[in-house]
């Protein structure tokens, strides 16, 4: 009886190691690979974002030039016609 004990914990030992073998320790190194991309995808992610707020500031900066340059030519179209009339 004590042998036959035996041989099913030896046996569900080595299933279980199988087990660790074949499916965990793969999928352990499947995540580490996955958290790794994903970590370098929110890097640049995170670049991304902040050139995109430079941009838009530059542009916010170079249309409010714009409107002052129109602006002020509006100005002076309206200045020239009165001088005209």
């Amino acid at each position: 009886m004590a042998a036959i004990v035996t041989i099913i914990i030896a046996v569900a030992g080595a299933v279980s190691w199988i087990v660790k073998v074949t499916i965990v320790n793969p999928t352990n190194l499947a995540n580490q690979a996955l958290k790794q991309s994903i970590d370098q995808l929110s890097s640049k992610v995170d670049g991304i974002g902040s050139n995109a707020d430079r941009v838009h500031e530059e542009h916010d900066r170079r249309l409010d030039n714009h409107e002052t340059r129109i602006t002020v030519n509006e100005q002076e179209i309206n200045d020239l016609k009165e001088k005209m009339k």
